[in-house]
């Protein structure tokens, strides 16, 4: 397999119908989006571009998207936001894992309710 490498997207455009995107570092660096990710992602959106949003971070998907919405980035502009937080929280909900009802959240105070909601 041979990687390639593009200074901009509008050259692989037409290849793909969706587009799999990560959050920290490719669309923000924590406290502003990057200079022409709205600009890209409007192109994206009006060529009928699905986009989804990924990020490990350990928060469900509603505070991703919060904090996408802080930096200006909003719903119109993308299809679907995953974290790692999200998955984990609805894998334990499941209860279909076998690892048990008691859990011990260790990780940033702001994400103590991960697992609100769950038994």
């Amino acid at each position: 397999m041979t990687t390639k490498y593009f200074n901009n997207i509008s050259k692989i455009t037409d290849n793909y119908d969706s587009f799999l995107v990560d959050l920290w570092g490719v669309i923000h660096d924590g406290q502003v989006a990057y200079a022409g990710v709205h600009d890209c992602l409007e192109q994206l959106k009006s060529r009928g571009k699905k986009i989804i949003f990924l990020s490990n971070a350990p928060r469900r998907a509603f505070r991703a998207i919060e904090g996408l919405e802080r930096l200006g980035i909003k719903g119109h502009l993308y299809d679907h936001v995953l974290t790692s937080g999200e998955v984990t929280y609805e894998h334990i909900k499941s209860g279909a894992h076998g690892f048990g009802k008691n859990y011990y959240m260790i990780g940033p105070k702001r994400d103590n309710d991960l697992l609100d909601g769950t038994d």
